[in-house]
């Protein structure tokens, strides 16, 4: 009887602190905190990839599709300070994931005007 109620206590325990985290990590992902790491990151890549500077005016995420919105996104490469090698108005970048070998995709990414 004993054991009973400690194996029941800890359950609910570990149960209980589960929720917590998932709770925190969802407030977490909404806040802009997350938001302007994931900002910094992208761009980062973004210029790694180009050579160039990569400018992103804003960021929409969804937890629920795994999608990131881009906003007024302009790619610098060695061209004059007037000029840019690309520029959108939004970008939609989702996380796929492939059921018959269980495996994610990188993502693709969809240019809008």
């Amino acid at each position: 009887m004993k054991w009973k109620r400690i194996i029941g206590r800890t359950l609910g325990g570990l149960a209980a602190l589960l929720i917590v985290a998932a709770i925190a990590g969802y407030i977490y992902l909404r806040s802009s905190g997350f938001q302007q790491y994931a900002l910094h990151k992208i761009v980062e890549q973004a210029d790694s990839a180009t050579g160039g500077r990569t400018q992103i005016g804003s960021l929409d995420f969804s937890l629920s599709t795994l999608t990131a919105h881009l906003y007024n996104i302009t790619v610098h490469g060695t061209e004059g300070p007037e000029d840019h090698f690309g520029a959108a108005a939004r970008l939609r970048v989702a996380r796929t994931f492939d059921r018959a070998s269980r495996r994610s995709s990188p993502g693709r990414a969809r240019w809008k005007k």
